[in-house]
């Protein structure tokens, strides 16, 4: 009687399982019909540039909702389209359905995204009918990264424009003249005339295992990696990775305070040459972050180049199986490229600030510096740091402040104290 117990109980459970796999395959296939029938609405040929603005190493385009909501969208190959629970709310967005999977983001949060329909988007001349938007409530820590002062001018909002609408089209990122250029995947003499002179990297989009080898000539290894133009970074290592090149090169150790509550360590290498697509990149700058476990190049590395994200199913005159889907990415170096240095990723007495909750606030820390010694911590809500220009910050300004400087005197509240902590170079 209790081993038939245990059978029904295990029948009822494979049951359960079934019918909750094949409602999740369902739903992603009506998710994925809903985009093809958006793309089949594009004209077969277009070209359109825009304005490419870059805000703290994110790459934006600027667009509009329901033909009233201004969104400056930040371009992320690796996400969904996203808004804020209470911008989707006062665009009428209508509920449609949850994602059936539960996806992390890059801060190790799980939750099953829920989808929401708009009436319109539009991206310069082009109409997308009805798009799929993630509803970002405040409990994800992505929520209070689309909040950004500086980019919600005249009352834009904040938002992502990623894989809902990224494979309907070519994306060229022409950094050297500041334009984004959209045209069609299905104009193949279009297509030959916008990629010439670039390098032409195969299959390095694909968002379901890592396929964008990179090289590194110093320990002569090569690894895997997923492009991730939402990252804000330049390479992000994985632990299998961090293992094999902490045995090999020197690494530092950085305290940084994500959102109001998550906090982390990061492990960081500095001056690191490595190869992609056979051009050689030197000096760049790799980070392990426990919570993200990946292979990630990231925007701060692409900074490097003009680039296109390319998507499309492959007509008969481009040498492959005929229908044959493809996500290849072009690159080609920017003017200057030999003389680009990565941005430290804190000044020379190891602290950097940046936007929590609308306020500036100590968000990094290196263990071991001058900053960490004088007591600085993380969360300090900044009202001073010597005479520096606090209203136009960027870490590459506070960075040169820094560097120019032997000592500085940091003003900042804690709890409810005013706190001034003097920071000198010497002081190790």
């Amino acid at each position: 009687m209790y081993n038939k117990k245990i059978f029904y109980q295990i029948l009822l459970a494979l049951l359960c399982s079934f019918l909750l796999s094949a409602c999740g395959i369902r739903t992603l296939i009506q998710i994925t019909e809903h985009q093809k029938e958006i793309g089949r609405t594009l004209p077969d040929t277009f070209r359109m540039e825009l304005p490419l603005i870059q805000h703290n190493f994110h790459f934006y385009v600027q667009g509009k909702v329901n033909n009233q909501h201004n969104v400056m969208f930040a371009i992320d190959n690796m996400a969904s389209n996203i808004l804020r629970a209470e911008d989707v709310d006062e665009m009428s967005g209508s509920f449609w359905n949850r994602v059936p999977i539960r996806t992390r983001n890059a801060y190790g949060q799980r939750e099953r995204a829920q989808l929401y329909l708009l009436d319109s988007l539009q991206i310069g001349d082009l109409t997308f009918r009805q798009p799929h938007f993630t509803r970002m409530t405040g409990s994800n820590a992505i929520h209070e990264l689309l909040s950004d002062i500086a980019l919600e001018k005249d009352g834009a909002r904040v938002g992502v424009l990623g894989n809902n609408i990224l494979p309907l089209m070519y994306w060229k990122f022409d950094l050297d003249n500041e334009k984004m250029i959209l045209f069609s995947n299905r104009d193949s003499t279009l297509i030959t005339e916008e990629t010439a002179g670039f390098t032409r990297i195969e299959n390095a989009l694909r968002n379901i295992r890592p396929s964008l080898q990179l090289d590194f000539p110093t320990i002569q290894e090569s690894h895997r990696f997923f492009l991730d133009v939402g990252f804000s970074g330049e390479i992000g290592i994985n632990r299998r990775s961090f293992r094999n090149l902490s045995n090999q090169l020197p690494y530092r150790r950085v305290m940084v305070a994500r959102t109001a509550e998550l906090s982390e360590t990061i492990y960081l290498f500095d001056n690191v040459d490595l190869k992609i697509g056979g051009i050689l990149v030197k000096n760049s700058q790799i980070t392990h972050t426990p919570l993200s476990n990946f292979n990630i190049i990231g925007n701060r590395f692409m900074q490097r180049f003009n680039f296109i994200l390319a998507y499309g199913v492959c007509p008969r005159e481009m040498g492959k199986r005929h229908g044959h889907a493809y996500r290849d990415l072009y690159i080609k170096p920017v003017a200057g490229f030999d003389n680009i240095q990565s941005t430290p990723f804190v000044t020379a007495m190891g602290f950097r600030f940046g936007t929590i909750g609308n306020e500036l606030q100590v968000t990094a820390i290196e263990v071991g510096s001058v900053a960490e010694a004088s007591g600085l911590q993380l969360r300090d809500k900044i009202i001073s740091v010597g005479a520096y220009d606090l209203e136009n910050h960027t870490r590459e300004k506070l960075v040169a402040y820094i560097a120019d400087r032997e000592s500085v005197v940091v003003k900042v509240k804690r709890g409810g104290s005013i706190v001034e902590i003097p920071i000198s170079k010497g002081a190790n």
